[in-house]
């Protein structure tokens, strides 16, 4: 199966700053990203990340790759993960910094070329439309909360 990838943005009223600390902190991520159910920080860098499947959880660890304060985060997943997966997240300052574009990328290979059903189950929590759900749950949270 051909690797899995997704990207999408959205528009939140908030400062980038407030964005990027509340992502950088990947902990926050089950809050908002549906299928993660969680990051722990392992320290350097590295964190655990374990996400629901139809078939059951599955976990791996990745390392941050490039970490540009108040624009990116990028990361990886660790080469002898269960899944190979890399994302980002980029942010734009808007309306003259009122508000920041937030592009999310993702890209998971499946973990074995010879299961297809676990691929089609992951595909089912990996998708367009579960990011852009996920973005929006984002702003929610970013654009209510005063502290995050």
């Amino acid at each position: 199966m051909p690797e899995i990838h997704v990207r999408e943005s959205i528009v939140i009223k908030r400062k980038v700053g407030d964005i990027y600390r509340f992502w950088r902190n990947l902990e926050n991520l089950p809050r908002f990203i549906n299928h993660v159910d969680s990051v722990e920080d392992l320290g350097g860098g590295h964190n655990r990340w374990t996400i629901k499947t139809p078939v059951g959880p599955l976990s791996w660890e990745s390392k941050i790759t490039d970490d540009k304060l108040n624009q990116s985060i990028q990361w990886r997943s660790m080469p002898d993960s269960s899944i190979q997966n890399s994302g980002s997240l980029s942010l734009e300052e808007k309306d003259g910094g009122d508000a920041a574009e937030a592009t999310v990328e993702l890209r998971y290979s499946p973990p074995s070329p010879h299961d297809s059903i676990l691929e089609d189950k992951i595909l089912e929590v990996i998708t367009d439309t579960q990011l852009t759900g996920d973005l929006k749950k984002l702003k929610r949270i970013m654009e209510s909360e005063t502290e995050v």
